[in-house]
């Protein structure tokens, strides 16, 4: 048997999660952060995906996807340190005359409280630590 026959059944490797689409205002997630991947090369351009396991969602889909990142979504998680096992809320919130997709975020506890602010991005972000 030559190695071509050998290895004619040979299959692809899974090189990536499921994607997780906001497709509908209202949609949200409850969800941990796995991690964020920066300048991804993609069919589209180069951006940005978010690794999460998804607990809870109003699409009834969980586990872990990736959620290629908006514009919002940059802005959003640009601001925030989120160490892997975070929970967070993720809620597609509304689209702008324009056509873009404005998301809300608010961070949670392990018992799904809110920590922090409410997510609102015109608060400018604080330093959690002294310089001095």
């Amino acid at each position: 048997m030559t190695i071509l026959e050998r290895y004619q059944n040979i299959k692809s490797k899974n090189r990536g999660n499921p994607i997780f689409k906001f497709t509908t205002e209202g949609d949200t997630i409850v969800a941990r952060f796995l991690a964020r991947r920066i300048d991804v090369q993609t069919a589209m351009g180069v951006g940005n995906v978010l690794d999460v396991d998804i607990t809870e969602s109003t699409s009834g889909e969980t586990g872990i996807r990736s959620i290629f990142e908006s514009g919002d979504l940059t802005k959003i998680f640009n601001g925030r340190a989120l160490e892997v096992g975070d929970l967070f809320v993720l809620k597609y919130d509304k689209t702008s005359m324009k056509g873009y997709k404005s998301f809300a975020f608010q961070l949670l506890d392990a018992d799904g409280n809110a920590v922090g602010d409410n997510g609102d991005d015109t608060i400018p972000f604080q330093l959690l630590w002294d310089s001095r």
